[in-house]
């Protein structure tokens, strides 16, 4: 599949003011972590399987499903790239420069609604903003942090102090209808989290990701890809 690269230079932003709240860039640039279950909840943001809130062990998140016209989806190189030698023991058979693709996603400040969460991520982290939200997740997925990231992410000064166990995350689905030159990595008031983007077949989301996130990718892809699919054939 042919890699296109952010058309924007690092630091610009030609959209002008952002739309959305930006916070500080020094916020921690941690984002995701392995899935352990996935089920349940409703669309006001309330539930984990039970119906209720995520415990507040559980960092909430949302996470950005983004397609464009033809249906693909956008995933983006992140800027910590492991080396290849951290990479080899999340993949194997040489393809470990699959290791560091993602969709976009980030934490949900105090007070904010879901929605807004959502939107305000995508722009901070990919420059977009001629997006609108086509479908959501009905419930939180929750997953642990491996005991070992979190010592190394503690070690380096990261990983919210260790607040945390794991994350919570809501997904939305997107359809982007801008042009891609609006596209931008450079942060928009944040640290950069990414470093290059490419469009991918929804299908192929869990064969681009570290496989201790795979479970979340296979459910994203599942219920957003059959939603996607409906929607084709109900025209």
């Amino acid at each position: 599949m042919l890699l296109r690269r952010p058309s924007l230079r690092e630091g610009v932003c030609r959209l002008g003011a952002s739309p959305f709240p930006l916070r500080s860039p020094s916020r921690s640039t941690l984002r995701c972590a392995p899935i352990v279950s996935a089920s349940g909840g409703n669309r006001n943001g309330n539930g984990n399987g039970n119906g209720s809130e995520p415990g507040p062990t559980y960092r909430r998140c949302v996470g950005v499903c983004v397609v464009n016209a033809n249906n693909e989806v956008l995933v983006a190189r992140r800027a910590d790239l492991p080396s290849v030698e951290e990479a080899k023991q999340y993949a194997s058979g040489g393809k470990h420069e699959r290791v560091a693709w993602q969709m976009p996603q980030g934490g949900v400040d105090e007070g904010e609604e879901l929605a807004a969460a959502c939107m305000r991520e995508l722009h901070e982290e990919t420059g977009m903003v001629s997006a609108h939200i086509l479908h959501e997740l009905p419930g939180w997925l929750t997953y642990d942090f491996p005991e070992a990231l979190m010592a190394k992410w503690l070690a380096q000064g990261r990983g919210w102090g260790g607040q945390y166990r794991g994350q919570a995350q809501r997904w939305f689905l997107l359809r982007f209808t801008g042009l891609e030159e609006e596209i931008d990595l450079s942060g928009i008031g944040e640290v950069r989290e990414f470093t290059e983007w490419k469009w991918m077949p929804i299908e192929d989301l869990a064969d681009w990701v570290v496989p201790f996130k795979r479970d979340v990718y296979v459910e994203v892809a599942d219920t957003f890809g059959a939603y996607l699919k409906a929607q084709k054939q109900s025209k």
